[in-house]
């Protein structure tokens, strides 16, 4: 898109799923230099993109992923073990930082530098929705930390995961239920 010569026009059908993702990724495109309008209505949000500014940014740092910390935070919350990552301390516009939120729910505590992150698990507190609308990719990681929650967890408000490279929702059950564990597969999650 970015390319592609003079103005050019991308229409979103409204409600818009893993809007944080689009956002950051319209953030990027203007520190590369595009010129972006963004027009919302109750129908749609429509992004005009000017590509003929863009270039190379002489220094970008790619912040940390935390789709990816998302794994290693849900494995100490199983293992009852406190873990520190590097790196993840700073601002960031990442939806995936939701994790942070979603653990605590679960009783962790984080304590941030502006160097790195740290989570101590926490038990006896224990959500039973969490609502991935914003963050889709934690999908996965939080239904295998569901499955260990003595109580049902309903995962839900993603129904693009059945649209992805495969049906994320219906392997997750899958994989769920051949390991012995009960789901319950919705249009837009499970509960577990």
């Amino acid at each position: 898109f970015l390319v592609t010569p003079g103005r050019q026009r991308l229409v979103l059908e409204k409600p818009t799923h893993s809007r944080p993702y689009f956002d950051l990724s319209l953030q990027i495109a203007e520190r590369f230099g595009a010129e972006l309008e963004v027009v919302e209505n109750d129908r749609e949000t429509t992004i005009y993109v000017c590509s003929e500014t863009v270039s190379s940014p002489r220094e970008f740092l790619v912040q940390p992923d935390w789709s990816s910390a998302a794994f290693l935070f849900v494995y100490a919350m199983i293992a009852n073990t406190p873990v520190c990552i590097e790196g993840l301390g700073g601002p960031t516009r990442q939806a995936d930082k939701a994790i942070v939120d979603i653990l605590e729910g679960f009783g962790a505590t984080f304590d941030t530098t502006t160097e790195m992150l740290s989570m101590k698990p926490g038990r006896g507190v224990f959500l039973d929705e969490i609502d991935v609308r914003d963050c889709p990719d934690l999908f996965p990681v939080l239904c295998a930390f569901a499955a260990t929650v003595p109580q049902p967890v309903k995962i839900f408000g993603a129904p693009n995961l059945r649209n992805k490279e495969s049906d994320r929702i219906e392997l997750m059950r899958r994989g769920l239920v051949a390991l012995g564990i009960e789901c319950l597969e919705h249009a837009d999650g499970l509960t577990i």
